[in-house]
């Protein structure tokens, strides 16, 4: 009867454990380089656009924005809270775009898997 008791106590506290761990939350990070100490204004991220080439506007690079996301599902999810990013420090920087110069996803260590996403941040005038 005492091994019973005990078994269960035992199984009903790695439940809880199991219950009130909280889940891993992987949120990407990242860091925009200025080109210059003076950057312009702070835009809003919403008025970033992502290019794959260099457009053929007269453009001024503005700096270097450089996120990374770990992640366990390749899905599309996961690439559009990098690009949120992404948006969100190049818009710290005044840019109004940002060129792609590297997004793939890749193996970590320690953590599975995770993209990379390096790019320019660029004023299209």
């Amino acid at each position: 009867m005492r091994t019973f008791i005990c078994t269960t106590v035992g199984c009903i506290a790695v439940f809880c454990l199991f219950v009130l761990t909280p889940s891993l939350v992987l949120l990407p990070q990242g860091i925009a380089l200025p080109a210059k100490s003076s950057v312009p204004a702070p835009l809003s991220s919403e008025v970033i656009t992502i290019y794959t080439d260099m457009p053929d506007h007269e453009t001024q690079r503005l700096g270097r924005i450089s996120v990374e996301q770990g992640f366990w599902i390749d899905d599309d999810t996961t690439k559009q809270l990098v690009l949120q990013k992404v948006k969100q420090l190049a818009a710290g920087i005044g840019a109004n775009g940002v060129v792609i110069q590297t997004f793939i996803a890749g193996q970590s260590e320690g953590i599975g898997r995770i993209f990379s996403f390096i790019g320019t941040a660029i004023l299209v005038t």
